[in-house]
């Protein structure tokens, strides 16, 4: 992916230019360097330690999968906090665990994603085509659900949940809709995962690219 570079500083009283592995940002100016720098320090530890907390209950169902996940995760709750005042997970939906390889990379279908109460729904058509086959090596496709429950700024708060599909094969025609649900406990903050995978045979797809995974709901 072409990295993005910022040659123009639209206003360098107030942005500097930070380069990154990942392409060029503009940050603001900080106006008092200690108040600035202790508070940096402390948002960033708490977002880092909730994010880690995140993807370390993700890692059985993300073995194949690449890409800096906590830095990404820990940005975006970094973010919601600098907005409302509070961590939280109000900017995760949508929120795609690889940043180069997106769930729509590999279905093209069209999910569902209800609440009713206190229960959540998804519901995933699938039919021929549905699921794009990356290369010739990949034989089967599934769909996984992922539930996290509990607030990710507590250390050791966090209880997870799955459910998985059968196995579809690229060869054949479905006309079938895999459905998950998941109960959430009340006044419990909680992050919906949806995935899609392949399998080589028997065995995993190796590249990152045959999985896609996405927050699809949160509260």
């Amino acid at each position: 992916m072409k990295k993005k570079r910022i040659y123009r500083n639209p206003d360098p009283e107030k942005y500097i230019i930070v380069r990154t592995k990942e392409g060029d940002v503009l940050r603001a100016k900080r106006t008092d360097p200690f108040i600035n720098e202790s508070f940096k320090k402390m948002s960033s530890e708490t977002c880092s330690g909730a994010a880690k907390q995140i993807v370390d209950r993700l890692k059985p169902f993300t073995e194949k999968m690449g890409g800096r996940m906590n830095v990404r995760l820990s940005g975006k709750i970094r973010i919601a906090n600098y907005q409302t005042g509070s961590y939280n997970y109000s900017l995760l939906p949508g929120f795609e665990l690889q940043k180069h390889y997106h769930l729509e990379n590999l279905y093209a279908g069209q999910y569902k994603v209800r609440k009713e109460g206190q229960t959540v729904y998804i519901e995933i058509p699938v039919s021929k085509g549905c699921v794009k086959a990356q290369n010739t090596l990949v034989t089967h496709y599934y769909f996984e659900a992922v539930a996290i429950f509990g607030d990710a700024m507590v250390p050791n708060s966090l209880r997870v949940e799955d459910d998985k599909s059968q196995l579809f094969d690229f060869g054949k025609t479905y006309k079938t809709t895999v459905c998950f649900s998941f109960v959430v406990p009340p006044n419990t903050a909680y992050l919906i995962w949806l995935k899609a995978g392949c399998m080589e045979g028997k065995e995993a797809a190796c590249h990152p690219m045959h999985y896609g995974m996405k927050v699809v709901a949160a509260g």
